[in-house]
């Protein structure tokens, strides 16, 4: 240090500090608003500017020896606490910006002694030269590679890398606490500075080659494994393929047998026995029908494969799929994880069978649509002494494939993934993002509603009932479309991407042949088959499958001709149904008056001070006067709701996606995560999904 009056420390100081927190800035993200890191950094470095400023005035040689290496430890310890980074990461980050400290510090020294005779001005003006010149650097040469390179250090560094990050920063305290600083100009002095900077710099870029390098294996390395995947989703498909060709082979045989048969009964004329032949015959066809999993077709056949498969190894197999023909999410990427998840339970009960044979084994799979997330859940039998690396299964455990593919469709779909061996029960849960249902429109309810019936003047007589229902109660819209037979509304559900709320379907229409059947029953079958939860009100002429009806689930049975009042009644109870959800309310204290806002609309709350704001799901927002301890005792019977930190409630329903960092809620708003939280909220949000 060249010394100077305390005014001049002080300026070195805030250069010193203003300029590592420029640079730690450009490389690492703050977990709070802009705002609120300015606010903080300006606080902090007030605060440990004049601290060094007393230190300097009370014993300046201790100051001038230590004070650049204590401020740092103080920045280092603030910074991991303000960064976004996991303390691997932070550290590293750390490491490389107290080396460019040691640059601009040591080299505006060394300036001012070699060219301007120890002028402490000189000194300050090259500080302020350098700092812009390493920051300018940074954005343009080094900033967006580092951004890459740090998914690779996060998720591989270990012990040796942070021992060789403390060796790092020890080599760059020698720079500042070298004693032979303040002596002449020495070959030695210039020779033992240069050597340092080169000995420091070549160890940070031997790190940075290193976790590029391993980096790039593991890149290789997935790729390899969606090779080994495709090929054996191709295997699957041939064999799929190779059964559908054995099944026609037999089909053409067994065919000339019954047409030899029943030509035998004709040329007797045995008519009755042959109609009982017949009979029997299609008794016989109905029963080799394979059983049909979903109504989509590629799942269905990915999943009917998996599952012989797997009771050819003699594995309980219990599969609970509710999904419609058409998802957001391509089949070609639901079927890639669902190949994966399937084959690795496979290989798991596999592999307990070969130590021990007696013992039982299962998969249950599940696989259902809950609002805007698809939800896949996979619980099965596995080794207890499997074991986890960084909440993944090792490779030998999964038999090398797939767990990769897995994760880098979920994050393709802004999903989450938990993997967990539960003493010999292996549990993989994944929750994706799916296209978000618009429930509202200007300050009204919009419900899609289907109207089925084979009349025009019964569909036209139902839509006038419903415009006037709406007319009759402003905060409705019904959304209609018209459909004159069962096959053309079930063809718009399943090729359309189209999911009514309310249904009214004639039983008695056409079918493909023409006659007069019981069309409606069997379209609500399937309806329920591939996962429509839509409320079902039958318009009939005929009384007699009223208990068909119970079986689908019908929310009415009415009988023709239907009269305004009676289909305004069921209207009524089908949006009291609706409103269930919606009419859970708080009652609030709001600007002097007594306010109902459902817990529903409520995206996520946070504490100012003694207010709580409330942040609502059409943009509104509101202020509420507790704290939030209280708040949450008004919130927590409802289990969607969960508290993060000191600070937020969030409701579980509005999470787009999270991490150890932060989390992303519908409507683009972000939310970071105190540290330490990450763990229990990952935990509650699946299991609000999977149980």
């Amino acid at each position: 240090m060249l010394g100077g009056s305390v005014y001049i420390a002080f300026i070195r100081f805030a250069i010193s500090l203003l300029g590592t927190i420029l640079l730690f800035s450009l490389l690492a993200k703050s977990r709070f608003e802009r705002k609120k890191t300015i606010v903080c950094y300006s606080c902090f470095s007030m605060a440990l500017i004049l601290l060094a400023c007393v230190w300097y005035v009370t014993d300046w040689e201790s100051c001038s020896r230590m004070v650049a290496f204590t401020m740092y430890i103080c920045f280092a310890i603030f910074a991991i606490f303000m960064g976004r980074d996991s303390v691997y990461l932070a550290i590293y980050k750390l490491a490389l910006i107290f080396y460019l400290m040691s640059v601009f510090l040591v080299g505006g020294l060394e300036i001012s002694i070699l060219f301007f005779n120890r002028n402490v001005w000189a000194d300050i003006v090259s500080r302020i030269f350098l700092i812009l010149l390493i920051a300018f650097l940074l954005e343009k040469y080094v900033r967006k590679s580092m951004n890459s390179f740090c998914d690779y250090v996060e998720s591989e560094a270990d012990k040796f890398s942070i021992v060789a990050m403390i060796i790092c920063i020890l080599l760059g305290i020698g720079y500042i606490l070298n004693p032979s600083m303040n002596r002449e100009i020495t070959p030695q002095r210039l020779y033992q500075i240069l050597t340092n900077f080169f000995l420091t710099g070549t160890l940070q870029l031997l790190v940075f080659r290193f976790y590029l390098h391993v980096g790039k294996e593991k890149e290789y390395e997935r790729e390899n494994q969606l090779i080994q995947m495709n090929y054996r989703l191709l295997e699957r498909q041939i064999e799929i393929l190779q059964e559908s060709v054995d099944s026609g082979r037999r089909l053409r045989h067994d065919i000339r047998h019954h047409n030899a048969v029943m030509a035998e009964y004709l040329r007797r004329g045995e008519t009755e026995e042959l109609l009982q032949y017949l009979q029997e015959y299609d008794r016989e066809t109905d029963q080799g029908i394979p059983k049909t999993i979903c109504a989509n077709p590629a799942v269905n056949n990915i999943l009917s494969a998996y599952s012989r498969k797997a009771r050819k190894e003699e594995i309980r197999v219990v599969l609970d799929v509710e999904l419609g023909k058409n998802l957001a999410i391509p089949s070609i990427d639901l079927v890639a994880i669902l190949a994966n998840v399937y084959e690795n339970a496979i290989y798991a009960c596999m592999e307990v069978r070969k130590y021990a044979k007696e013992q039982e084994c299962f998969i249950d799979l599940m696989l259902k649509k809950r609002k805007n997330k698809l939800v896949i859940s996979c619980y099965n039998t596995c080794k207890k002494e499997a074991v986890l690396k960084d909440g993944k299964p090792r490779s030998e455990f999964t038999g090398g494939v797939g767990v990769s593919s897995i994760i880098r469709t979920v994050k393709k779909y802004g999903g989450e993934y938990d993997f967990k061996n539960d003493d010999g029960v292996f549990t993989v849960r994944l929750i994706m993002n799916t296209e978000p249902k618009i429930f509202c429109d200007g300050g009204k309810m919009t419900y899609l509603t289907a109207l089925c019936d084979d009349e025009t003047a019964e569909l036209k007589k139902t839509e006038e009932i419903l415009c006037a229902y709406e007319q009759k109660h402003g905060g409705v819209d019904f959304v209609i479309e018209r459909f004159e037979s069962a096959d053309e509304l079930l063809y718009r559900i399943e090729e359309g991407n189209y999911a009514p709320d309310l249904i009214f379907m004639d039983i008695f229409m056409p079918g493909e042949t023409g006659e007069q059947a019981s069309r409606g029953i069997t379209a609500a079958k399937k309806l329920r088959h591939m996962g429509s939860r839509a409320k079902l009100v039958f318009l009939t002429t005929s009384r007699e499958f009223a208990l068909e009806a119970f079986d689908v689930e019908a929310s009415q049975y009415l009988l023709k001709p239907v009269t305004k009042e009676r289909l305004f009644g069921v209207l009524d109870r089908f949006l009291e149904n609706a409103e269930e959800e919606r009419r859970r309310y708080l009652l609030l204290k709001l600007e002097g008056r007594i306010a109902k806002i459902s817990v529903n609309d409520i995206v996520y709350c946070e504490a100012q001070g003694k207010t709580q704001k409330l942040y609502l799901s059409d943009g509104g927002e509101c202020l509420q006067r507790m704290t939030m301890t209280e708040l949450y005792e008004l919130l927590s019977p409802y289990r969607e709701f969960v508290r993060i930190g000191a600070a937020f409630i969030v409701n579980l329903e509005y999470i787009d996606s999270l991490n150890s960092r932060d989390l992303h809620l519908s409507g683009g708003r972000k939310i970071y995560i105190p540290r330490g939280a990450y763990k229990g909220l990952r935990e509650r949000y699946f299991n609000y999904y999977c149980k």
